[in-house]
């Protein structure tokens, strides 16, 4: 499943909405850096779904590693 979007959309949230319309069957997704942000984390923790996503350029692990769905970002 993919979608197009414009340049001042946030990949993300654009995600995590499409997450949200995957059949149950799917239980991994795989994503580049950009998706790597806790909205989409969330939201597919939410579903059953484990994400698999690198750490965005410049990014930096989670202050918040008490969220279940930040679990999975801590181990990749």
């Amino acid at each position: 499943m993919s979608e197009l979007t414009s340049s001042n959309e946030a990949d993300d949230l654009i995600a995590s909405q499409m997450c949200s319309k995957l059949p149950k069957s799917v239980k991994i997704v795989c994503g580049d850096g950009a998706y790597d942000r806790q909205a989409f984390y969330r939201s597919s923790y939410v579903r059953g779904i484990d994400p698999v996503v690198p750490t965005r350029r410049g990014g930096r692990p989670s202050q918040e590693t008490d969220k279940p769905w930040m679990k999975k970002e801590m181990m990749l």
